[in-house]
């Protein structure tokens, strides 16, 4: 996002609100439709592209705020997602899945390192050659994916207040920068082969995670130590 204000009034602004977006995750019989949103701290405006389980490709648009929809009935699953556009004032591609009991798929950056964590290469590459890593796009092997990646993020989740029942890939949220949202936006990550580097924008404190490795013990740190709820700020909702 550009912004002119300063970082704190930033990190104020973005996590105002709190409230953890939907922190109860009720199993929900499966829908029809397909829903979710695309977005990276901003809401990405532009197309969604699924290769689903049988080869074939389908191209839907996502809207201003970053939503999105699917017909199950069209798609055979688990899919693989990319979108592509506008947020922030710059341009984006980013992936996720689909997962043959969801109603709900985000598209964020971190549903791509899931992929990524999961698969062990670029989620590009897993979306060029999505039959040979789909095996191991598991729900259980996500989900342990997932617990590595938020005891990274553990102190941005917590200051924004967000759950420990959210699923980065399955809970339904708003791309106006609270919730999930506001974490994208206080973040940046920079995409390698073999690894990526995710750093808070407030000072400094980053984390390189490869894709071949486990990131249970890694933290955003820097000369000074680990992040804290206490550098970000205390926030009460």
């Amino acid at each position: 996002m550009n912004k002119v204000l300063p970082l704190a009034a930033l990190i104020a602004l973005a996590l105002t609100g709190c409230g953890g977006g939907n922190s109860d995750n009720p199993q929900q019989p499966v829908s029809e439709l397909i829903r979710g949103t695309a977005a990276s701290g901003a809401p990405i405006r532009g197309e969604v592209t699924v290769l689903d389980a049988d080869g074939d490709t389908h191209t839907y648009l996502a809207t201003d705020a970053g939503k999105f929809e699917f017909k199950r009935a069209e798609l055979a699953l688990p899919a693989i997602v990319k979108a592509t556009g506008a947020a922030g004032g710059g341009s984006h591609e980013i992936y996720s899945l689909i997962l043959e009991d969801k109603n709900i798929t985000n598209i964020t950056p971190l549903t791509q390192l899931l992929i990524s964590r999961v698969s062990g290469v670029t989620a590009s590459e897993v979306f060029d050659n999505f039959e040979q890593y789909k095996p191991a796009l598991t729900p259980n092997a996500l989900q342990e994916a997932q617990v590595e990646l938020k005891s990274v993020l553990a102190p941005l989740l917590t200051a924004a207040d967000i759950e420990e029942s959210f699923d980065l890939l399955n809970t339904e949220f708003e791309a106006n920068y609270t919730s999930i949202d506001a974490v994208l936006d206080l973040i940046d990550i920079a995409w390698g082969d073999t690894s990526a580097n995710i750093s808070y924008k407030g000072n400094g404190y980053a984390a390189e995670l490869k894709f071949d490795e486990n990131w249970s013990n890694e933290k955003l740190s820097n000369s000074d130590g680990e992040l804290t709820v206490k550098h970000i700020g205390n926030f009460i909702c």
